[in-house]
């Protein structure tokens, strides 16, 4: 067995040990874990031989968080078959589906509906507005990006409001590591906080180096995991730009501003995303309390999650330039360089 394996084999094992921790009370006993060859399928339950099985092609091809929904999966065979006794029902019959439940088994992509007509309409809408924000106007950037925040307000609460039925899932963003800086934190925090999901600092694995840590997860609607993705995407990929800028013109020769200069960077922006807020609601009444559906899918996830108050870095010059710069920032759609094309959010 390579090092390799058997560093998957034990986070296997860590991670089965887990789930039956949190999730299923303790109630099953310790299976044999397998890493095998398979192309054909991504994991399995042998019941005659109390073994998962996990394929190696699935692990070096997919997150982590993949993985172990695949993991979770046969853990709720398991369970259908050793505690509730399902020996003669279908392989996915209605003990698997109670153990599935149970387990926090995630319903596949194949099994989410495709997007409603009410989502197509408002994230149509929204690319159209964000393709405006990159205008050179700045008068006009400013309504289209103003524009854009107000129909994805009103759009998730309607949705709530009318109880309207949505299928929630949820994505990882970020690479694990084992120590995260202050404008990490801050970047999550802005999500959770205008982009209509909730988020989490998760434990994770990264299969392909054998190291532990901790990454981003994201729940909520697909329409609003794509959007807070792409936010997500689209910050990340300012920030040093941004930085370049502040450091030419300032005469700076070392990056060791940088982090603070982030941070105040979304802080900036977060500021003035709570101004578009009120605004919305003094001018257009549209008032977000939160969707209490998505808040009990998250706990049942999430169940023995508590908050944790992360401190700021010290407010230097550079972070309170860095918060002027963020008062500054649009989100908009990237232009595409000449005969290539951009995708507006993962999945369009």
């Amino acid at each position: 067995m390579s090092d390799l394996s058997r560093h998957w084999h034990l986070e296997l094992y860590a991670w089965w040990s887990f789930y039956n921790d949190e999730y299923a009370a303790e109630r099953l006993r310790r299976p044999a874990i397998r890493i095998d060859a398979s192309t054909s399928h991504h994991g399995s339950w042998n019941a005659a031989r109390r073994e998962i099985t996990i394929s190696q092609a699935h692990i070096l091809a997919h997150p982590w968080h993949e993985v172990m929904a695949t993991l979770r999966h046969e853990m709720a065979h398991q369970y259908a078959d050793e505690i509730l006794g399902a020996v003669n029902e279908t392989p996915h019959g209605p003990l698997f589906r109670q153990a599935s439940n149970l387990l926090r088994v995630t319903p596949k992509k194949s099994d989410t509906p495709d997007a409603s007509d009410a989502r197509t309409r408002a994230l149509d809408k929204v690319t159209k507005l964000l393709a405006l924000s990159a205008s050179p106007n700045e008068s006009e950037a400013a309504a289209a990006m103003r524009k854009a925040h107000e129909l994805l307000a009103k759009h998730n609460i309607r949705m709530v409001e009318a109880d309207a039925e949505r299928r929630f899932t949820f994505r990882t963003l970020g690479t694990v590591k084992k120590r995260h800086q202050a404008w990490e934190y801050t970047l999550a925090s802005l999500l959770n906080e205008f982009f209509f999901v909730e988020t989490i600092w998760a434990r994770g694995f990264d299969a392909k180096n054998a190291t532990r840590g901790t990454n981003l997860e994201v729940y909520g609607t697909v329409e609003n995991l794509d959007m807070a993705e792409y936010v997500w995407r689209f910050l990340v990929g300012l920030l040093p730009n941004l930085w370049t800028d502040y450091r030419t013109s300032n005469g700076l020769r070392s990056n060791a501003e940088r982090m603070r200069f982030f941070d105040g960077v979304l802080r900036g922006f977060a500021d003035k995303l709570g101004d578009e807020r009120r605004r919305l609601h003094e001018e257009r009444a549209l008032v977000w309390t939160g969707d209490p559906a998505l808040e009990s899918w998250f706990r049942h996830h999430n169940p023995r999650v508590h908050m944790v108050a992360t401190g700021g870095g010290r407010a230097s010059a550079a972070y309170h330039d860095g918060m002027a710069a963020g008062r500054d920032v649009t989100i908009h759609r990237p232009v595409a360089r000449q005969g290539a094309s951009q995708k507006l959010l993962p999945g369009s």
